[in-house]
């Protein structure tokens, strides 16, 4: 399987391939981020889009060690040939070398595959990607170039002399024919010099570059994810604490004294973020050690089951405390106290693959915790009871007494509709109620009922008041974001 032409000799009037080459690539880099963009909208995650990447890298590598698996049974390890028809001593070593270079790449390619599907996330990974296009590419037309004079029989030839390949190769194919593989592999062939005699290296190298262009086209959905996520925190108001504060009891998200307990409760604890990778580890320990003490005593972090994200349990005295998300989309976040609590909820029937930090919002504050369905918005009116005492800086968590308003949790549908009505209609504040089975009520500032709703799913909700009905939708869902929440909330 490969690009290379037993005594084939190179069509007559053939101009540089160079420029053809990079409009080629400009098209293709642009169509690649295209349709990462399409597909990201269209409600698939990064994520999902880095796994596509990775399987098409995959599925490239297992079809370039088939290739090397042909050539070795036509003996490109220790072929001979005849010094008549041009085959020297000198073109075997290459050969053989060459050979042994393809077998390495493509075990490459293969093990890079699989560790991408496993552990997405890393910028590198592009670059590797690159590496391995250009590498591969380079050793098929070198290979091309030595066999095509009295060297070995044309791997290719051989794949596609197979009766299934033959099969599908057929003129007589709906999918080949005139306007089929046939005429596309004719035309690429024009630009890409592997491309000569070879449809199968065609489709292995426009798929390594497919590859690459989508992680690329991934990479610049994360800047843009976090340059949208570092502009909604910095939008939500921040308050200066007063000199000389004390704090209240109720309130174990506040800043950490600048000594430690002696009778610290996590002195055995983990390490934060132990047992995920970097770069992951690293965030989810800064994370955690902001929010320290009141985040409380770190377990090893687990992934979730599409490995999209990391979960770290935080406990205090033994009992469950707080949650940290870490994300290779999102980054980490730390829940604390109630948004733990409705975290832990969620993850019972769905799986977590990201959180926003806290962030205020009028009187209260919000999370958003990402699902594969959507957005959860946990979000409250207040932040404090109003119950709770004065008491110092808090050396630990075991000095910390919960006392917050609980968080209201809304699956995305129902988050949706809150955005909407709270920008289009009236502002609100959500809240749960059993008065007709289970709904959600939006009151007024003057805590007046506005509207009321239900969810038949988590991305189908409807919710009618002040003479609208709204129905929420499986597009708008992606619109629960902490901008819309901060944009459509109280001041």
């Amino acid at each position: 399987m490969d690009g290379e032409g037993n005594n084939g000799e190179l069509q007559a009037g053939d101009q540089g391939p160079d420029r053809a080459i990079l409009v080629a690539l400009l098209i293709a880099l642009a169509a690649a981020a295209f349709g990462s963009i399409t597909f990201w909208f269209l409600g698939r995650s990064l994520t999902e889009i880095e796994a596509l990447a990775a399987l098409m890298l995959l599925c490239c590598g297992l079809l370039f060690d088939l290739r090397w698996c042909v050539h070795v049974r036509l003996k490109y390890l220790r072929f001979k040939g005849k010094a008549s028809e041009g085959w020297t001593k000198g073109k075997r070593r290459r050969l053989c070398f060459l050979t042994l270079v393809n077998i390495s790449l493509s075990a490459a390619a293969t093990a890079a595959g699989v560790h991408y599907l496993l552990s997405p996330g890393r910028y590198w990974q592009v670059g590797v990607t690159l590496g391995l296009l250009v590498l591969l590419t380079a050793v098929v037309e070198a290979s091309r170039r030595l066999i095509e004079f009295g060297g070995p029989q044309c791997g290719a030839d051989v794949i596609e002399s197979c009766r299934p390949v033959r099969w599908i190769l057929g003129q007589e194919r709906t999918w080949n024919g005139q306007w089929g593989i046939d005429t596309g592999v004719k035309k690429i062939s024009q630009v890409i010099p592997v491309g000569r005699r070879n449809k199968a290296v065609v489709v292995l190298v426009v798929g390594l570059v497919f590859s690459f262009l989508t992680q690329s086209g991934v990479v610049v959905g994360r800047v843009i994810k976090g340059s949208d996520r570092d502009r909604a925190i910095n939008h939500a108001p921040h308050k200066k604490p007063e000199a000389g504060s004390v704090l209240r009891q109720n309130d174990p998200e506040a800043p950490a004294g600048e000594t430690g307990s002696v009778e610290d409760p996590c002195r055995e604890a983990a390490t934060p973020g132990d047992g995920a990778p970097e770069p992951l580890k690293a965030q989810i320990r800064r994370a955690w050690e902001e929010k320290a003490p009141a985040s409380g005593c770190a377990g090893r972090a687990h992934p979730n089951a599409s490995k999209s994200a990391y979960i770290v349990e935080g406990t205090c005295l033994g009992q469950p405390w707080s949650l940290a998300i870490g994300s290779w989309e999102r980054g980490a976040a730390v829940l604390l106290e109630n948004a733990a609590t409705a975290a832990r909820s969620i993850a019972e029937d769905h799986e977590l693959d990201g959180a926003s930090e806290r962030i205020d919002l009028g009187g209260g504050d919000f999370h958003l915790l990402f699902t594969p369905a959507g957005p959860y918005l946990l979000i409250r009116e207040q932040k404090t009871d109003g119950n709770g005492g004065l008491q110092g800086t808090p050396q630990s968590c075991a000095d910390i007494k919960p006392g917050k308003q609980d968080y209201v949790a809304l699956p995305p549908g129902m988050a949706e509709l809150w955005i909407r009505f709270s920008g289009e209609v009236a502002v609100s504040w959500p809240e749960w109620t059993r008065r007709r089975g289970q709904e959600v009520v939006f009151n007024g500032l003057e805590h007046e009922e506005l509207a009321s709703g239900s969810c038949s799913s988590l991305v189908r909700c409807r919710v009618e008041g002040l003479g609208v009905a709204m129905e929420s939708t499986a597009a708008g869902v992606q619109g629960v974001t902490a901008l819309a929440v901060l944009e459509a909330g109280p001041e």
